[in-house]
């Protein structure tokens, strides 16, 4: 899916939506998407390489990244029926986060690089 997708795409579309000029906006859509799209994490990181050489920016394939490692929300209603719904919230909201912190730190910190980048 993410090899025809990037065939249907041009670098244009994809720097448009995904990249540094994108800001908030394109690392909300990669981090939702990221939360939905179910795929390993070795293809995770090809894929954002794959995005990166195509215009994305490193804040949204961050957040992508990240979430497609760690939330998975596609993933809930099996995993509720294995662990339990409170063992699934939990796990799924303790990998975003260090103890103390709130669960949107992962997002906080990826627009915080692509802000920094930018300033400079």
């Amino acid at each position: 899916i993410v090899g025809i997708t990037l065939a249907l795409l041009k670098p244009e579309t994809i720097s448009k939506i995904l990249g540094n000029s994108s800001g908030a906006f394109g690392v909300l859509v990669s981090a939702v998407l990221g939360s939905i799209a179910m795929m390993p994490t070795f293809v995770a990181f090809s894929t954002g390489d794959m995005l990166l050489k195509s215009g994305a920016g490193i804040a949204q394939i961050a957040a992508l990244i990240s979430t497609l490692t760690l939330i998975g929300i596609i993933t809930i209603p099996m995993e509720s029926k294995c662990i339990g719904k409170k063992a699934t919230l939990y796990r799924k909201s303790d990998h975003v986060r260090p103890r103390g912190q709130s669960p949107w730190s992962a997002y906080i910190s990826s627009f915080n690089t692509h802000f920094e980048k930018n300033a400079s």
